[in-house]
């Protein structure tokens, strides 16, 4: 295993870590208290069930869809290149 799927935390308290850590299978993790249990939950299962009740029942959605984040996505983008072009901290109010 190469260690690229890996999320590791040490802090003061104690430790966290996640291996594989982004993966679409189970991760696992634990911590200096113990092994993680949380059930494996397939995300794209979620999204598309929330995306549905969305549109086929009304429901509210927890993140906006009007487009804002997007927004704030893209303005982020452009002041990283601005910010490597220039060598310079480009500072965002959104």
């Amino acid at each position: 295993m190469s260690g690229l799927d890996r999320f590791y935390l040490n802090g003061d308290k104690g430790f966290a870590e996640l291996l594989p850590s982004t993966g679409y299978g189970p991760i696992k993790g634990k911590t200096n208290k113990g092994e993680l249990t949380q059930a494996h939950v397939t995300h794209q299962t979620v999204q598309m069930e929330e995306f549905s009740a969305i549109i086929l029942e009304g429901k509210k959605p927890i993140v906006p869809v009007d487009g804002q984040e997007a927004l704030k996505d893209l303005k982020i983008i452009d002041a990283i290149y601005a910010s490597v072009k220039n060598n310079k901290k480009i500072n965002l109010d959104l």
